[in-house]
């Protein structure tokens, strides 16, 4: 055999490995188009469920708005008329105590409940060692982190501090 047969034949093997090549870059791109189409479609079915619920939920919030601006008027009505049923009972209303109130009745019970002056004496450590960092200009996180405790703790310490020191 001749060499050109060999060449002819490399030559279609060669022919042969780019059709599949082509084919397969075809068959992706369609496959892409048909994967990026139904992305598109669970978007949008996603993004009109958003808003209905929206819808939805305004108009709940719409709804509610006037049933309560209605109890508001009928309260209202009542309170200047001042039609109360004749078998109904007074409600007693708790007294309304700030929250630094609060905390300052709990740690006085506290204190008061506990036997030992251990406790006294290391919050009044406590209290004059964040004195004195305040003094020195230091920020709240830098003392938190000195002395090992919370923003949130400090600042809450700091806050009872003054208004002990109001008070």
């Amino acid at each position: 055999m001749d060499y050109t047969y060999y060449v002819f034949a490399f030559f279609v093997f060669i022919l042969v490995c780019l059709a599949i090549w082509f084919s397969s870059r075809v068959g992706r791109k369609r496959k892409n188009e048909k994967d990026e189409y139904a992305k598109e479609q669970r978007l949008f079915k996603l993004y009109q469920n958003v808003e209905d619920m929206m819808n939805g939920f305004e108009e709940y919030v719409e709804e509610a708005k006037a049933e309560l601006d209605e109890k508001i008027e009928i309260a209202l009505k009542e309170l200047k008329e001042d039609k109360r049923p004749k078998n109904a009972e007074l409600i007693e209303m708790p007294e309304i105590v700030e929250p630094q109130q609060k905390v300052q009745e709990h740690m006085s019970l506290t204190k008061n409940k506990k036997q030992s002056g251990r406790t006294e004496q290391k919050n009044d450590k406590t209290d004059d060692l964040i004195a004195d960092l305040m003094d020195k200009g230091l920020e709240i996180d830098d003392i938190a982190k000195k002395l090992g405790m919370s923003r949130r703790e400090l600042s809450l310490i700091m806050k009872m501090k003054n208004g002990a020191n109001n008070s």
